[in-house]
């Protein structure tokens, strides 16, 4: 017999869901939930899943700096992406603490090198440790193709069309071969980040409940967080 706690539950998942109507954001989530799905990690799926939305928010603005590139429609919406990432934060050590406490992903080195690669779009210091990771991991096509980006590195007090030309070709090998940033739309409205907020808002504040001892079963608790950031039909 489902209990009042259940029904409870499974409507507010329904609701949270219900907020993500905008196809470009629907776009967003389904990406990452078939991202998450194609690496290899400890951590719960629902988690992660949380967690890239987050890191993909970010790996947008990293180059919100340039109306001419096309990324600028961000620069003034500073406070919205970053409170954007604060809340897919909270959401992700809410479901899985684990993430955040293994500070080099060493339990996840696809994390660790998706993270290292967009660290690079901004820091080309990092590019060594992102090499090294292809090569440890044997990703050849990548390692090869980050072997010829280190060639390429501009010097220190290169032209910003210098290091934008550079961080382009880097972003488009990390296009190609992690699949990340092709679905993500820098245009994306103040009403779109808000419904975005809201929608990671309402899940966190679901997770709060099942974290609180609530009377709710153990099979319709595993069921929801499974099914979390997943969108039905999408």
């Amino acid at each position: 017999m489902i209990s009042k706690a259940d029904k409870f539950l499974w409507s507010m998942k329904e609701k949270a869901d219900a907020l993500i109507q905008d196809e470009s954001l629907k776009k967003l989530i389904s990406y990452v939930r078939y991202k998450v799905d194609s690496i290899n990690t400890p951590y719960r799926l629902s988690a992660l899943r949380s967690h890239y939305i987050g890191f993909s928010i970010g790996s947008v603005f990293i180059l919100a700096t340039d109306p001419d590139r096309g990324f600028g429609l961000y620069s003034n919406r500073t406070g919205r992406v970053e409170y954007a990432r604060h809340l897919a934060a909270e959401l992700t050590d809410a479901i899985d603490i684990g993430i955040s406490q293994d500070h080099n992903f060493a339990k996840a080195p696809d994390l660790a090198l998706d993270h290292c690669l967009v660290r690079n779009l901004y820091d080309a210091e990092t590019h060594t440790q992102a090499l090294a990771l292809a090569k440890k991991m044997g990703l050849n096509s990548l390692s090869q193709s980050l072997e010829e980006l280190k060639a390429q590195i501009p010097p220190a007090d290169a032209s910003y069309e210098g290091w934008a030309y550079w961080s382009d070709s880097l972003l488009d090998t990390i296009i190609k071969e992690r699949n990340i940033g092709y679905v993500f739309d820098c245009t994306h409205s103040r009403k779109q980040m808000t419904c975005l907020e809201n929608y990671l808002y309402a899940n966190k504040l679901i997770v709060d409940c099942l974290n609180c001892q609530c009377n709710v079963s153990k099979s319709v608790r595993e069921e929801i967080l499974d099914t979390f950031l997943i969108l039905p039909g999408v």
